[in-house]
């Protein structure tokens, strides 16, 4: 059976790492998948469906800024490799369709407005940006899953104005609110490492402090309200601080970025950090879902006992934020060029089968 596909929406400035996250997100399903195969216990692929093949993990690809709107289209497995009860309910399939759209489409900045270029030149790319953002818009308000990057492209040349990227965002609100339907929303953080975060992104959860710092009190605590408002419109909303480049031997002094060429300076030692949270917890509440829905047509002999079943599949299911959690704690096997699981890009059939915190603040990936 075929899974539905599930369409992630990137929203944010130029430059705010959204095609980075993309292939950082690769890079950890393979470390990932090369962990758990070393205990026997779960395998991870990425396929990119255009190719039928899994994605280069290997280095990153040579990422420029996204001038039209692209959408990549993957397929993600995990497997349980064992043969219990546990392992098969917790075997699933996810059908992404990842869309990436120009950052001036996506937020209305357009820093080309103060370029000198010839009037027929401007034109045409005013007309460009107009279609983008019409494109943007209804991709937009038809999202179940979207990524917000939090980041203004700071020290570059496509730094924003604090001011222009709040309004921005209080406009995606608007947007969203245009269609009410059910929502997940990550509030993404993004380059901890090159903004000075490293040591408490390794250490700390608390992803609403490294917000504040990141962005200043007031302007931190203006997006955080922001992301809160759009809880309160009824999305479910998390979280997540993260590092598309990671550390050298996870040494929060020692940058793996050349900054005079703009690439890792150790692509063997290619870690990223926390990159792979937005994707896993969208892919946690589907399965949750899954789960709810097999429960629901199960046949007439299990409808009596459908609460006991229903909570025993949920009790057998491995949460992500617990996969990801045991793997802290398994060591780093021998280095191999890819591993055995992501070589075969396995496709399996897909199993039959509130987003508000206690304390008001915003829920991260560990607390789904």
């Amino acid at each position: 059976m075929e899974p539905e596909k599930t369409s992630i929406t990137l929203w944010g400035p130029p430059s705010s790492g959204k095609s980075w996250l993309v292939a950082a997100f690769a890079r950890r399903v393979y470390l990932l998948s090369r962990k758990f195969e070393s205990v026997e216990k779960f395998g991870f692929t990425l396929i990119d469906l255009q190719t039928n093949k899994p994605v280069d993990v290997v280095k990153p690809p040579n990422i420029k800024a996204t001038a039209e709107p692209r959408v990549q289209r993957f397929r993600f497995v995990r497997k349980g490799l064992g043969k219990d009860l546990r392992s098969q309910i917790s075997s699933h399939s996810h059908i992404i369709e990842l869309i990436d759209h120009p950052g001036a489409a996506v937020t209305g900045i357009d820093r080309s407005a103060n370029q000198t270029m010839a009037e027929e030149q401007r034109k045409e790319q005013q007309e460009t940006l107009a279609r983008n953002q019409a494109y943007a818009r209804s991709q937009l308000i038809r999202a179940e899953c979207i990524i917000i990057m939090l980041d203004r492209a700071e020290k570059t040349e496509a730094e924003i104005q604090i001011s222009d990227y709040l309004k921005a965002l209080s406009e995606l609100r608007g947007i969203l609110n245009e269609e009410q339907k059910q929502r997940y929303i990550v509030g993404c953080l993004t380059k901890a490492d090159k903004r000075g975060l490293g040591a408490d992104l390794i250490q700390t959860s608390d992803v609403e402090a490294l917000v504040t710092r990141r962005f200043g009190d007031s302007s931190g605590e203006h997006i955080l309200n922001i992301l809160k408002d759009l809880r309160g419109d009824g999305y479910n909303v998390m979280l997540s601080a993260v590092s598309s480049l990671g550390y050298i031997n996870s040494n929060p002094d020692a940058l793996n970025w050349d900054t005079t060429n703009g690439t890792i300076q150790e692509v063997d030692k290619w870690e990223p950090i926390n990159v792979e949270q937005p994707f896993l917890g969208f892919f946690q509440h589907i399965e949750k879902k899954r789960i709810e829905q097999a429960t629901k047509h199960s046949g007439l002999f299990y409808q009596a006992y459908r609460g006991a079943i229903h909570s025993a599949r949920q009790t057998l299911h491995v949460s992500y934020p617990e996969l990801v959690e045991e793997a802290k704690s398994i060591s780093n096997p021998g280095r191999r060029a890819v591993s055995t699981f992501y070589e075969t890009g396995v496709q399996l059939p897909e199993l039959e089968e509130s987003h508000r915190s206690a304390d008001g603040t915003i829920p991260t990936f560990g607390q789904q």
